[in-house]
């Protein structure tokens, strides 16, 4: 399934050259959840690998909010976001994978940098639908490789929305790129409905009448100026941490 996946699909011509070792499933009774027992088995698994001459040892999976932080944790990077829901777990697959030799690492590196250059515009076209906490998990997983950095155009743009000297149509480019940035942050908090209004409108592109029912709003407008409030003082404090200023 690895190699087929990320040749057929993904486009990584050489992935069948390699050799690979799939875990299909891990189950620990529930007495042992939670202390150590899934990663000792994970750890066990990949250093035979080492030891067989596995080039890489990744996992195939119905993507769920609880999932994406244990595979992370052991290493495994996220390689490829299926564009379909299964139609009997109602999830989108995802592959992780790590290397466990020279050969793996040197496919693995291009092709999770290419998994994170595609992701925002995966994510605003057939991945629309996929769940906000999803979402911003695999920003966070994906922070070293994403593109659109914030710029001081950005900053000052952003100050004039927030200081309503700008409407939201002329931000939004902006919006995006520090949205982007910001989500993708684990050491950044956000409320969780702001957080929730950035996912769906900025890195999913949902329409403002989701955003509108998701604030319990009675339009668009009354959601800008929501948004606005909302943002000035996280610009404040995101400018004041990083030196900037407004000027």
């Amino acid at each position: 399934l690895l190699p087929q996946v990320l040749a057929a699909q993904a486009g990584w011509r050489d992935a069948p050259r390699l050799n690979y070792w799939r875990i299909v499933r891990i189950a620990i009774p529930e007495p042992l959840r939670r202390q150590g027992a899934g990663q000792a088995m994970v750890q066990r698994l990949f250093n035979r690998a080492q030891q067989a001459g596995i080039d890489i040892l990744g996992t195939s999976f119905g993507a769920t909010a609880d999932l994406l932080p244990f595979w992370y944790s052991q290493s495994m990077l996220p390689l490829r976001l299926g564009l379909k829901r299964d139609a009997s777990s109602g999830c989108v697959s995802l592959i992780y994978g790590c290397a466990c030799s020279a050969a793996g690492r040197a496919l693995l590196d291009p092709v999770f940098q290419r998994f994170g250059r595609n992701l925002s515009r995966q994510l605003q076209g057939a991945n629309a639908d996929l769940e906000a906490d999803i979402v911003r998990l695999l920003l966070q997983q994906s922070r070293d490789v994403l593109s659109d950095p914030v710029d001081m155009q950005d900053i000052q743009d952003l100050y004039a929305f927030g200081l309503g000297q700008r409407g939201i149509e002329q931000a939004e480019p902006a919006l995006y790129r520090w949205s982007l940035q910001q989500l993708s942050d684990p050491a950044v908090t956000l409320d969780l409905l702001l957080e929730r209004v950035l996912i769906h409108r900025y890195i999913l592109r949902r329409d403002w009448s989701e955003i509108v029912a998701l604030l319990s709003l009675t339009g668009a407008r009354q959601a800008e100026r929501w948004l606005r409030d909302a943002l000035k003082p996280l610009l404040t404090h995101y400018s004041e941490s990083r030196g900037l200023s407004a000027d």
